[in-house]
C-alpha cells in the first residue's frame, strides 16, 4: 500500500479557518475520484501529477518547531485508496502532540 506522504502536493503553513477557532496548518493529498463542478482545488484534486511532491521530512520539521504555536493539523484529499494510507500521515502528525 503506497503511502500518504507519497501524496503530498501542498502545504499551508497557517490556515486560521480550517478548523475554525484553531490555529493549523493543512495538509493536502493529491487526486481524488469525485468531479464536484465547484471544487476550490480542481488541479491537486485532478492533475495532482502535474504537481511535485512535497518533502516528508520539511512538512515534519516544520509541524514539530512550531508545535507549540499550532493547535492541530489537517489533513484533507486523496483518493479513497490513499486514505487508508493516511494513518501514517495522521499517526506523525499526532506524535508531535498537535491535537
Amino acid at each position: 500500500m503506497s503511502s500518504a506522504w507519497n501524496h503530498l502536493h501542498g502545504f499551508e503553513r497557517l490556515s486560521l479557518c480550517d478548523w475554525p477557532g484553531y490555529s493549523s496548518c493543512v495538509v493536502f493529498l493529491g487526486g481524488c475520484n469525485m468531479r464536484c463542478p465547484t471544487c476550490h482545488n480542481w488541479q491537486l484534486a485532478w492533475h495532482a501529477d502535474t504537481l511535485p511532491v512535497l518533502s516528508r521530512a520539511a512538512v515534519e520539521a516544520y509541524i514539530e518547531a512550531r508545535r507549540h504555536w499550532l493547535d492541530g493539523v489537517v489533513v484533507t484529499g486523496g483518493k479513497r485508496p490513499w486514505s487508508r494510507a493516511s494513518p501514517t500521515c495522521s499517526a506523525t502528525c499526532a506524535a508531535s502532540a498537535c491535537p
